[in-house]
């Protein structure tokens, strides 16, 4: 009884297995270039600095940038208080239709948001 119950609940998860192996293969392929932002910040301005990061990610959402980023901090390694920005791109010509951070605030949040970069 039991060997045909795990039976049985396995044969759904080995038809997957396929689909999974298949959705892998189609992935989006690593980019070519990449552009990377080291920042180390002082221990008393990482929440402001925080925020800061929120604030640009809600500017470039709101006006659809054209970048795609990845913003991590050093754990191990290293200080704890170090980020890195990673902005993945192909082709050298998609860096000139970047927007700044500075356009990205002024565009979202308005002028005087755009001037506090």
């Amino acid at each position: 009884m039991r060997w045909s119950r795990a039976l049985t609940l396995s044969l759904p998860l080995c038809a997957g297995w396929p689909a999974l192996g298949q959705a892998q293969a189609q992935a989006a392929q690593p980019s070519e270039f990449i552009h990377v932002i080291t920042a180390t910040v002082r221990t008393d301005a990482i929440g402001e600095f925080e925020a800061f990061q929120k604030r640009i990610k809600a500017a470039a959402e709101k006006v659809a940038a054209p970048q795609r980023w990845t913003t991590f901090n050093v754990i191990l390694g290293g200080p704890g208080r170090t980020y890195n920005v990673v902005l993945p791109f192909n082709k050298w010509s998609e860096v000139d239709g970047w927007m700044t951070v500075q356009q990205m605030l002024t565009k979202a949040f308005g002028a005087a948001e755009g001037m506090k970069m």
